[in-house]
Parts: structure tokens; sequence; C-alpha cells
């Protein structure tokens, strides 16, 4: 069976096509796309207008290329965009109306449940999944102990403190640290955790960019990024260039995708926050998602 995920996020949209291969996934296509659906939601509390637009031409674009590779199914699912914008209704509408597809909008607790199913770290772990939007915590072992999602993501902190067409004031830089260490100390103490001494896994674009940056890539690997130590040192060194930066000037940073430019700050900010929590020394960077692991709920046909 020939399957495709579409997760489609608050900053990127992701494409995944994949068919079952002894018991595992052949991947065929792993694509990513920022959209910038949530541009301006931690403001206005809706979705843009253009925003819209962009999202529901992306979703044609990835239904044109399904098509082309004959996939047989297809899961599309939203996240914390959709459930926080007042107008997400009028863009699930748009999508079904335009594009002929249902798109599933899954909760916080299940979008922490993936991430963690999906991340490089096996064993006791602590999985930060850095989205646009928000940031999912989850703790376990061989399974799921607790997962909470927190409102604190990189194109939120962005919007709300860090604008890329100047170099932040130290003011703004604090309030966004502020508003990052809030939020994540209010998920550790939902977490319950036993004490804070736990390997830290860190999962999507925030810290795959991370990864690129420190490795020096030309175009991106997720050979090379998936399972990289990236050390509480080098998100020091970032956090500290990309502070010195406008996001025009970030763009030239080797190993940065030139759309996540604008917003590296924003996701370097949250993920610092984490490993001064944790008092970690760095993170273990995973280069699979959500998409993923729905994936492979997919083809053992448990979604």
């Amino acid at each position: 069976m020939r399957a495709a995920v579409m997760d489609l996020g608050t900053n990127s949209f992701k494409l995944l096509v994949a068919e079952g291969d002894e018991g595992g996934m052949k991947v065929l296509l792993d694509r990513q796309e920022v959209v910038r659906l949530g541009d301006g939601l931690a403001l206005t509390g809706g979705f843009l207008r253009d925003a819209m637009d962009r999202a529901v031409q992306e979703v044609g674009q990835m239904l044109e290329i399904c098509e082309a590779l004959d996939v047989q199914v297809l899961l599309a699912v939203g996240t914390m965009g959709f459930r926080k914008a007042s107008n997400g209704d009028e863009l699930l509408n748009a999508i079904k109306d335009r594009c002929s597809l249902e798109v599933r909008i899954i909760s916080g607790q299940e979008e922490a449940e993936l991430s963690f199913e999906a991340s490089a770290l096996k064993g006791t772990r602590l999985v930060l999944d850095i989205g646009g939007g928000s940031t999912e915590m989850v703790f376990g072992h061989q399974g799921i102990l607790g997962a909470v999602s927190v409102e604190a993501g990189a194109l939120f902190l962005t919007d709300l403190f860090l604008d890329p067409r100047v170099v932040p004031s130290g003011e703004a830089l604090e309030a966004a640290h502020v508003r990052a260490r809030e939020a994540l100390v209010a998920g550790l103490g939902e977490l319950n955790l036993p004490n804070r001494d736990v390997p830290l896994c860190g999962v999507g674009g925030t810290f795959t960019t991370l990864a690129s940056v420190a490795l020096g890539l030309e175009s991106y690997d997720p050979e090379r990024v998936h399972g990289f130590f990236l050390s509480r040192g080098e998100l020091e060194r970032q956090h500290g260039m990309y502070a010195s930066m406008t996001g025009e000037q970030r763009r030239s940073i080797p190993g940065m995708h030139p759309k996540r430019a604008d917003i590296a700050l924003g996701g370097a900010v949250i993920a610092l926050e984490a490993v001064r929590l944790f008092d970690s020394e760095g993170v273990v960077v995973s280069a699979r998602g959500l998409r993923h692991a729905l994936m492979e709920r997919l083809l053992k046909g448990e979604v």
C-alpha cells in the first residue's frame, strides 16, 4: 500500500509519501514547505487571508504530487494553529471545497504522543517538539508517562517580540525568553517528573535547523541531522549569532533554510530555555516528526 500523510502545521506544511517495506516503511518523498499559516495569529487570534490562500494553494500542490505518485491512502492532519485560530473552520471548509480534502485536527495530547513515537532517542527521555505555535513536552520510557502542549512556538514568539526586520533590542529578547521560560516551567509542572536529570530529544524544524547550521550543511541531509548531538555551547553560540542579526542577515548563514531565517531566533530562545530548565549538556536531534509516526500507524491500519 502506498500512503501519504500531510502535516499542516502553524509554520510549515509537510508531505510524507511511503509504502510498507518488510514490517517498516520505505520513504518515497518527504516534502516540507514553509507556508507561515500562523502569521499574525498570536496578535489577531485568527488566520490572515493571505496565509489561508497560501495554505489552500500548497494543499492543492501536495494533492497533485500524491496523484502523480499513485497514492492510495491519504491522511491530512492540522495542529495547533487550527486549534487556536478563531476562523480555523473557515480554512477547513475552504480546503474541503477547493481541494476535496477533509483535514483532521489532532489534539495537543495526540500531537505530543506522535512526537514521542518519532523521536531519535529510546529509553527514558523527554521529547521537545518546537513548532510554529506550540511546543510539545513528552516524558516517557517504553511508553508515555506524561505529555503537555504549551503555547510557546517559534512563529508566535517572533510575532509577539522578535520582529525579524530589525536586530532585537535587549528588552524584546528578554521578553521572549520570559514568555518561553514561563510556558516551559508551567508545562514541566504538569509532567510531574521524578527529577530533571533526563536525556533530551529535539523534534521539529527548529532543532533540525540548529543541527544543520552546526554541521554547516550546504543542503539539508536528514541522515546527518538524525541523531546529531546539539551541545549547549553550540546552542548558546547560535542564539547569540541570531540575536545580533536581522532575519534577512540570517539567510546567509551556512545551513540555514532561507524561509526559516525569520523565526530562527524564536525557536532558539525556546530551545535554550529548555536546556537551561533541565540543566542539560545538550539535545539529541531527531529528523523524524509526527508525520513519520502517523505513517507507521497508517501502514499498520491503526488510523
